[in-house]
């Protein structure tokens, strides 16, 4: 479980660091106001979760941990075409 969570932390930074420069070039000189409407609805986020599709087997511990600790109700997995 907690190389799990290490593995989840490292991919987490990782991508924060990968993305953070190329948005950080895409706004640089770029200053304006921003007013946030929390009375305004414009998407519904009705479910967050995983994907399996390189990773095959989840442990029932790895299970549990995403979608009872984390509160995760998605998943999405891979069906290879090339298997029947």
């Amino acid at each position: 479980m907690n190389k799990f969570r290490r593995i989840l932390l490292f991919v987490l930074v990782l991508s924060i660091a990968l993305i953070q420069p190329i948005c950080s070039t895409m706004t640089a000189g770029a200053a304006s106001d921003v007013t946030v409407n929390l009375a305004s609805i414009k998407q519904v986020i009705r479910g967050f979760g995983t994907c399996t599709a390189w990773n095959n087997v989840l442990t029932d511990t790895e299970m549990n941990y995403l979608f009872k600790d984390m509160g995760l109700n998605i998943l999405r997995l891979r069906i290879d075409p090339n298997k029947s």
